[in-house]
């Protein structure tokens, strides 16, 4: 799965209107349902929901999700926060639809604002900012953020936690990011979810497919790419009834380290024995040594027997692997 930067995205969003073709607004609203069907799915519509939009597109899908919620009966409340006077087209359009829906508790953020009180059985949509966020947060919003993240209600974030960076966040700050329970993010995943430093701000992490146009993601390079079960699985050959081991490619395993302990390097592979036709195990002489030490242990004569017998298992730290005669080279970093 390719891994695009925030600008792509906003490409693949714009060549998505312009060659399906389909309304800017009306692609938000198919997020929008997506989002509100995912939301309910967690959530039965006796909680009640208190959504925070910002003034952009983000913003824009906060109130569509907002405006759903309320015909599914949800109770709802709503800030949005206008502090420049200036809204994105799609926000302002979403925005009287909501007013037209006549709720109550809408409320539009221009100068001063007095929080809510957050409990426990409440929801919180953040949708202030999403992946265009290119600086770290900062004055009012960096409050409110803070006052989120200190209340006790479940927080689902749409498309991104609010403060967090699509690609790059070794300069933000982290205290000012919310911490959200689910994150409902649009399309793909981003890169910055990728990073193990960032769990703590996505929680849970549901891909929402809102149908952006495979013509621009097939033609479009990508820097960083997800090699996914689907990814392998779709280049593996199938093997008749009476197929012949010697026609079913060799695989060499080079272990990547001198030092070879036997024990991390073990990567589970099932479909290796129904793929491959012989299979070769090359050893440096010190790691020889070594692998005949440690495979005295029971546990260890055991992973050998799986890795020589019955190919179930190959390790972790290859240099390479091949399957097939005429196979791409997978490199597989430990």
């Amino acid at each position: 799965m390719k891994i695009f930067t925030s600008a792509q995205i906003h490409e693949l969003d714009r060549y998505t209107i312009e060659h399906e073709p389909v309304k800017s607004i009306d692609l938000m609203e198919r997020a929008a349902n997506a989002l509100t069907r995912a939301i309910a799915e967690e959530w039965g519509s006796n909680t009640p929901v208190v959504v925070f939009a910002g003034p952009g597109n983000n913003g824009g899908d906060a109130l569509a999700v907002a405006r759903l919620l309320l015909q599914e009966g949800y109770e709802v409340k709503v800030y949005l926060f206008n502090i420049s006077n200036h809204l994105s087209e799609d926000c302002i359009t979403n925005r009287q639809r909501l007013i037209d829906k006549h709720l109550k508790d809408f409320v539009e953020v221009t100068s001063k604002f007095d929080p809510p009180e957050l409990t426990a059985d409440m929801l919180v949509v953040d949708g202030l900012f999403g992946s265009g966020l290119n600086k770290p947060l900062a004055g009012g919003f960096a409050s409110l953020v803070k006052y989120i993240n200190q209340s006790p209600a479940q927080v689902v974030s749409i498309d991104m936690p609010s403060g967090l960076m699509a690609e790059d966040n070794s300069y933000n700050v982290r205290a000012n990011i919310i911490h959200a329970d689910l994150t409902l993010t649009l399309h793909q995943k981003k890169l910055s979810f990728l990073f193990g430093d960032i769990q703590q701000f996505i929680g849970r992490l549901k891909v929402i497919d809102i149908r952006l146009s495979q013509e621009f993601i097939q033609n479009t390079d990508a820097q960083y790419s997800v090699l996914e079960e689907m990814d392998v699985r779709s280049r593996l050959l199938g093997r008749g009834d009476f197929a012949i081991r010697a026609a079913w490619g060799r695989l060499s395993l080079w272990p990547a380290v001198t030092v070879w302990q036997g024990r991390q390097y073990w990567l589970p592979v099932p479909v290796c024995g129904r793929e491959l036709g012989r299979l070769r195990f090359i050893l440096r002489r010190r790691t020889t040594r070594l692998c005949k030490s440690v495979c005295r242990r029971r546990y260890c004569r055991w992973i050998m027997r799986r890795l020589i017998f019955q190919r179930q298992l190959i390790p972790m730290g290859l240099t390479h692997w091949v399957l097939g005669r005429v196979w791409e080279v997978w490199k597989i970093l430990p």
